[in-house]
């Protein structure tokens, strides 16, 4: 008769919405579970979703038990949705999921947490919770699941630490790119930094690029961060220019109480670029063949950085001294492979012009005053030049310091909305 029996529910996280045939089938009895299922992931596989799940068979449940299972699988916010029906049989329940897994998967990194390797800490995090592997939903309650699992795992090793998790940004205002799990309350500080693979690098260089950093507080992304950029500055001047820092790998050395870290970073130089060619888009107020001036790179040059960074300065001054102060210049490198060659394209957003609003001088005698007033050059409702204030008071320098001694000057230029810039000059 039991057998014979059957029953189906279907859950919809984000929205709730529950169908039952036979609801009552559950809700006032229990039984003995036979049979877990999960079908539906191109992710997990079955026996970690199972295990997710909490259910084990031989296991007494009911409805609310399933329920319970169900909503907290979708709470972890690795599934996009989740269904589950239930079959008595003659020996137990069976029960079977079927669900599609969650987009937004993100790279885990473990910050500043020396004490165990990362891949050993991945699998100890994984056996405590089945639906982690490195990466983790960017919501959910999973990620909470995983600081509790690290900070268990540590405190059996002896560090009693915080775990915090935070969600690492591509620089400023950029898209989420990874999770980092940090731990707070203890944080090892760096003692040596070997870097691997700079053959290009004097002794002198290596030195110099990393003795800032000894006795910081280690992180491994601020550490990747800080060299990549100073030592991109070293080799794209000598057009190195996809030269790659790899991820920083920190070991415990000395006294362990002390948690002072040695770490090695390597290093990918590439290949030496020599300069091809660099074309402008979208600068209509300013022809490229001004644009081009500043260019002081010729074809079959090292493709020195430096250089183009000083052309991109000088074009993006260009456009200020017309009033373009938001000009934007996006530079987009295209590598050729076969004779190391690269081209760039620039692309320039110019943006509104702004205008010169009003002027007030103050803090000096009523003559001086007046003088100044009659030498600024700008007009209400003229292109604001970004640079003529300084040559302003350059050429008026000994009309604002009279006999006395120099005299300091307290700047505002105050764009407005309707674009004008307001200057205030207080001596």
């Amino acid at each position: 008769m039991l057998a014979m029996r059957t029953a189906a529910v279907r859950l919809f996280f984000r929205g709730f919405v529950v169908l039952a045939v036979c609801a009552t089938l559950l809700a006032q009895e229990k039984f003995r579970l036979q049979t877990v299922r999960v079908t539906g992931s191109q992710r997990f596989r079955e026996e970690d979703l199972i295990a997710a799940t909490g259910l084990k068979p031989g296991d007494t449940v009911d409805l609310e038990t399933l329920k319970k299972a169900a909503d907290q699988m979708m709470a972890s916010g690795a599934l996009a949705s989740l269904q589950y029906k239930y079959t008595p049989l003659s020996s137990g329940l069976l029960v079977e999921f079927t669900v599609a897994d969650g987009a937004d998967f993100l790279p885990c990194r473990y910050e500043n947490i020396v004490w165990i390797s990362g891949s050993e800490l991945t699998k100890a995090v994984h056996e405590r919770v089945p639906l982690y592997d490195g990466e983790a939903p960017s919501s959910g309650e999973l990620l909470d699941q995983v600081k509790q699992a690290i900070t268990d795992i540590l405190a059996k090793r002896g560090i009693l630490t915080i775990v915090r998790y935070e969600l690492h940004a591509r620089g400023v205002g950029g898209a989420i790119d990874a999770i980092s799990f940090v731990s707070d309350s203890v944080r090892p500080k760096i003692q040596e930094i070997t870097l691997t693979g700079a053959t290009l690098l004097t002794p002198q260089e290596k030195v110099d690029n990393t003795k800032r950093l000894i006795g910081d507080e280690y992180t491994a992304t601020s550490l990747h961060d800080s060299l990549m950029n100073g030592l991109f500055f070293i080799y794209g001047n000598k057009g190195y220019l996809r030269m790659q820092v790899g991820e920083p790998e920190a070991k415990l050395v000395g006294d362990a109480k002390q948690n002072l870290v040695a770490v090695t970073v390597p290093v990918t130089e590439g290949a030496q670029y020599r300069w091809k060619s660099l074309s402008w888009t979208g600068n209509s107020a300013v022809p490229a063949a001004e644009l081009d001036k500043a260019v002081s790179l010729r074809p079959g040059d090292i493709a020195d950085h430096s250089k183009l960074d000083l052309a991109m300065s000088q074009a993006q001054r260009d456009y200020k001294k017309r009033g373009y102060l938001a000009a934007k210049l996006q530079r987009t490198p295209s590598f050729d492979d076969s004779d190391h060659t690269v081209s760039y394209q620039i692309k320039v957003t110019e943006g509104e012009v702004f205008r010169m609003g009003t002027l007030h001088i103050g803090g000096l005698d009523p003559v001086a005053l007046d003088k100044l007033q009659k030498n600024w050059k700008l007009k209400a409702g003229d292109p604001y030049d970004a640079e003529y204030l300084q040559s302003f008071l350059r050429e008026n320098v000994a009309l604002i310091n009279g006999n006395g001694r120099a005299k300091t000057v307290k700047v505002q230029q105050t764009p407005t909305p309707d674009k004008h810039v307001n200057v205030i000059l207080e001596f």
